[in-house]
């Protein structure tokens, strides 16, 4: 009986002694999560990547374990290890604007915490801020014209943007015609367009070409200038001017050799009758007074000679002067095989041209007005 007593008791005893030592084991340590930063990007550009940074601190006692970054759709966040007790770390977290509108929501650090905030608001914002840009190239400068004359120039219509320009109208004062259309061109793309003008009426033209577009730059202007004067007197000239033309142009067109110098295409020529009526009177002038020079006997030059059939003002002129009695051809051949009037013919500076044959003389004026 006492040894049953004995053993009882030493049983009681132990079942104490655990439990005292269950009620003394020191609590577990804690693991305190906190995040610090500013999730708002603000607003970026379609197809541009920004990155912003937040701190991940542990403020427990000992080290943290960082499973994995939740973000909503559009971000990205890659980001997991350990973080050491009363430290932190930095983790990053990009927007990829690919679409337009707003990204917002709620950033979700998961960890073995056992306290603390894990989460952080975010926002973002993707705007479409590439535009169509409108560059022009060439000018709508007619110069002088007389009434009844057609003149076209050409001008290049290209999107310097980052965006498809779209260009639903043109807009052309009385007087002139286009083959200019309703077009999209995207970005770096040009079109050509042939701007003609037949005047009716006398006067200093000053109007503007308005081409609507859904750029900034709506509707984008092109001046138009040009004087309309009287049609010149044209005086008695035997020479086939539309073949005279063709010839020069043919070689324009294509380039040519002027003796060793290669020259390149330029743009065409077209007749002037004030020119034409200058080329007649020298050519008559040579032939009646049996001389052969650029200078006349009174002393004139090519300038004073144009300016005097109201030429002016001009910018440049040019001449050629041949004898022998032959045809249109013929002179324009000669011409083409001696290398500084074949220079002249090819000047791509020059716009005009007029040609005089009286007798066996020959005489070839290029011109442009200012």
């Amino acid at each position: 009986m006492k040894k049953l007593h004995l053993i009882s008791f030493i049983l009681f005893f132990n079942l104490l002694w655990i439990s005292s030592c269950e009620l003394l084991e020191e609590p577990k340590p804690k693991k305190i999560i906190a995040l610090a930063g500013n999730l708002d990007f603000g607003s970026t550009d379609l197809g541009k990547a920004i990155t912003k940074e937040v701190d991940i601190i542990n403020k427990g006692e000992t080290e943290l374990t960082i499973k994995k970054i939740i973000v909503p759709t559009g971000f990205i966040a890659n980001f997991s290890g350990i973080i050491p007790a009363k430290s932190s770390k930095k983790a990053t977290i990009t927007f990829l604007a690919e679409q337009i509108g707003v990204a917002e929501g709620i950033v979700t650090v998961e960890s073995d915490k056992t306290e603390g905030e894990n989460t952080l608001a975010i926002r973002a914002e993707a705007k479409d801020n590439r535009m169509p840009v409108v560059f022009v190239n060439g000018t709508l400068d007619f110069g002088k014209m007389e009434v009844g004359q057609t003149k076209t120039l050409a001008i290049t219509i290209r999107n310097a943007g980052n965006a498809p320009l779209t260009i639903s109208s043109v807009g052309l004062p009385n007087g002139f015609s286009a083959t200019a259309t309703a077009i999209n061109l995207s970005p770096t793309n040009s079109v050509v367009w042939q701007i003609t003008f037949r005047p009716t009426t006398l006067g200093i033209v000053k109007e503007q070409l308005n081409i609507r577009n859904n750029s900034n730059q709506n509707p984008f202007m092109v001046a138009i200038n040009a004087e309309v004067v009287a049609p010149v007197s044209v005086l008695p000239n035997p020479v086939n001017s539309s073949r005279m033309v063709q010839l020069v142009n043919q070689i324009r067109a294509s380039g040519c050799n002027c003796g060793a110098t290669r020259m390149p295409p330029v743009a065409p020529i077209t007749w002037n009758n004030r020119l034409a009526n200058a080329a007649q009177l020298h050519s008559e002038d040579m032939a009646r007074n049996r001389y052969f020079s650029h200078t006349g006997l009174n002393g004139s030059d090519v300038g004073s000679r144009i300016a005097a059939q109201g030429y002016t003002p001009y910018q440049t002129w040019a001449e050629n002067i041949f004898m022998g009695r032959t045809k249109e051809d013929d002179a324009f051949q000669a011409w083409l095989n001696s290398p500084g009037h074949c220079l002249n013919m090819m000047n791509g500076v020059v716009t005009d041209m007029g040609v005089g044959h009286q007798s066996s003389y020959w005489t070839m004026v290029f011109g442009k007005l200012r």
